[in-house]
């Protein structure tokens, strides 16, 4: 990976979030948006930190003339006639850009009140990058049906030294399209669909790459032997879900470490035994999380036609400080995956 200049990252976002401000105070309409004017216990005003900075990343890629004041718009374009003119100057790779899209989608996040821990942080990226890159091939798919803004799936792109092809599902609309802007702004080729992760079975997925949402789903109209026994845990609908693909595939998830402990959880077994197994589960030191009470672990599941003699490898990933021992044991994880 190319040298990471700092100083880019920081005129990125400064530049971005500068023109935010400016896009947001000339389109403002005081009777809709004002928080001042409007009930945001039960209505949001329609604007927000994302639907600006989506606007202006399309003025920025396409070069285009904002419709707004005259003055507001020279005071935007000259912050992207700056930014283009370093570009040009010092060069720009696509790890500084995801950087600074992650430090605008904080921003965004704390705008819209969404809860921050719904971005998978890098640490835990580049450690799903580790288990990927022994057994990840040239032209194979990764499908993520918990796509977010895409910074997990961002940074394997950006640190997995292989051409790989990526489709994203994400159900909520402002983040899918956020999504989409920001491949635009790394000009990365993918498939990202605004959709119920559970609507479609997918064909021709070698890896699943998931940092699964942990919420109660509720649809009148979906139907699975899990759902159609009231089991509703998000989680375990999602990789019942994926274990029906028809072509054999690696799911490597982020769960809940109370993951097991859910209504429906004997039921889950079940169903995963008659398609995969468990291949490893993977304890995260409690330091990657700022609330020990949401700390997570990695769980692989491989699906297979033969599940004789299959057994769940168990590792507990010391803190990184601790980094021969760390990378000791994600060198026995990678030889293993490799089997």
């Amino acid at each position: 990976m190319n040298k990471i200049n700092n100083d880019m990252i920081n005129l990125i976002v400064d530049t971005f979030d500068q023109a935010v401000m400016i896009y947001y105070d000339a389109i403002i309409n005081e009777q809709l948006d004002n928080t001042a004017v409007t009930n945001y216990d039960t209505e949001k005003g329609r604007l927000n930190y994302y639907i600006c900075l989506i606007d202006l990343i399309d003025a920025f890629l396409e070069n285009k003339t904002l419709n707004i004041d005259e003055e507001k718009n020279q005071q935007i374009m000259d912050l992207f006639d700056n930014l283009n003119d370093q570009i040009e100057q010092k060069g720009l790779n696509n790890e500084e850009v995801r950087r600074a899209l992650l430090l605008l989608d904080i921003n965004g996040f704390k705008n819209i009140n969404f809860d921050l821990d719904m971005i998978t942080p890098d640490t835990i990226a580049l450690i799903m990058c580790f288990l990927l890159e022994p057994i990840l091939k040239d032209n194979q798919t990764i499908l993520d049906g918990n796509f977010g803004t895409g910074n997990l799936i961002y940074t394997l792109s950006t640190h997995l030294e292989k051409e790989f092809k990526i489709i994203g599902l994400e159900n909520h609309g402002l983040l899918a399209d956020i999504a989409v802007h920001k491949a635009n702004m790394m000009n990365l080729d993918v498939s990202i669909f605004h959709q119920d992760a559970l609507e479609y079975i997918y064909n021709d997925i070698d890896y699943i790459v998931s940092d699964i949402a942990e919420y109660e789903y509720e649809n009148d109209e979906y139907h699975s032997k899990l759902y159609d026994q009231k089991i509703k845990y998000f989680p375990y609908l999602y990789i019942e879900h994926n274990l029906q693909m028809p072509n054999p595939h690696t799911g490597i998830y982020l769960v809940s470490n109370s993951f097991f402990n859910q209504p429906g959880n004997e039921q889950f077994r079940e169903v995963l035994k008659e398609k995969g197994y468990i291949h490893s589960f993977i304890t995260l030191p409690e330091s990657l999380f700022l609330n020990k009470e949401n700390t997570k672990s990695i769980m692989i599941i491989k699906t297979t036609e033969d599940l004789s003699n299959k057994k769940t490898d168990i590792y507990m990933l010391p803190n990184i400080s601790e980094k021969d021992k760390f990378m000791e044991i994600i060198s026995t994880i990678q030889e293993s995956l490799k089997k």
